[in-house]
């Protein structure tokens, strides 16, 4: 959550500044970086194997439609837990081979998780850290309700909870330069599955505008902002990432977008963070 002197900072520094999304590395919400809490997994692929000029994590994992799946955190700030149960249904999904193809509740969190602030909002890193100790349990059992509600021990039906779905570990893809960041991301979403950024929004933020989003010279800023990468691609010379927001699927592409690749644009490149699936 951003103080007032830094929200009143950041929107200076977007108004005043074109290079603005290479300037903003130091506040709150995108203050993590790097391998911070359990031990990332080794990679399989090696430097010399290709990454694919495209990739969506749909078609690489089709038993696995929780991927395709875009909820509507509207009118609740829980974009934080929208994007990182989602990402977390993937990888459980992805590592049984689409045996356990569950959504998982973004509602849970928003009631239960004591470090995040429901649908005021959230910090990325202690909520990874809320999923490693507290986890999430499935949607059928706490249904998003777009409110801040009550924890409770059992299902809305008043049945039991089933065992909670959590991760053993957070860390972030990370490369000292704009092209080896990128790549770890790649190689990252490549064999685990998608993963979660943050990324600052602005005015000029409206799907109609635009085919690839970045952000104009004019726009001035709106908030931040956490969805789910699941691929990448190209498009008329423009590389992008492939993103899956929380705004219904009448937003976007069917709620999907599609954001400038290369650049750290609206910092979005500094904010990956990803999880493995405890898988009992």
């Amino acid at each position: 959550v951003l103080s007032p002197e830094m929200k009143a900072e950041i929107i200076q520094n977007a108004t005043q500044n074109n290079d603005f999304n290479n300037n903003i590395n130091n506040n709150n919400f995108i203050s993590f970086s790097g391998p911070s809490f359990g031990s990332a997994p080794l990679h399989t692929l090696t430097s010399r194997d290709a990454i694919p000029v495209s990739f969506d994590a749909r078609e690489q994992w089709p038993k696995c439609t929780v991927i395709n799946r875009i909820t509507n955190q509207n009118p609740c700030g829980s974009c934080w837990a929208m994007a990182s149960s989602g990402i977390l249904a993937d990888r459980v999904c992805i590592s049984t081979n689409g045996e356990k193809n569950i959504p998982l509740s973004p509602q849970f969190m928003v009631n239960c998780f004591i470090n995040q602030d429901g649908c005021q909002g959230g910090n990325d890193e202690p909520m990874w850290k809320d999923l490693i100790e507290t986890g999430t349990v499935p949607e059928s059992c706490v249904l998003f309700k777009a409110k801040d509600d009550t924890c409770t021990g059992t299902c809305d039906d008043g049945t039991s909870m089933p065992k909670a779905t959590k991760v053993k570990n957070l860390y972030s893809p990370w490369g000292e330069t704009d092209q080896t960041r990128v790549e770890a991301i790649q190689r990252e979403i490549m064999e685990k599955g998608p993963v979660t950024a943050s990324f600052w929004t602005f005015s000029d933020f409206k799907p109609h505008l635009w085919s690839v989003y970045h952000r104009s010279k004019t726009a001035t800023y709106s908030g931040g902002h956490t969805v789910r990468i699941i691929g990448w691609g190209t498009e008329n010379n423009e590389d992008y990432w492939l993103i899956a927001n929380s705004w219904n699927t009448t937003w976007g592409e069917d709620g999907f977008f599609k954001m400038r690749r290369g650049n750290n644009e609206c910092n979005i490149e500094e904010t990956v963070i990803a999880g493995e699936p405890l898988i009992e």
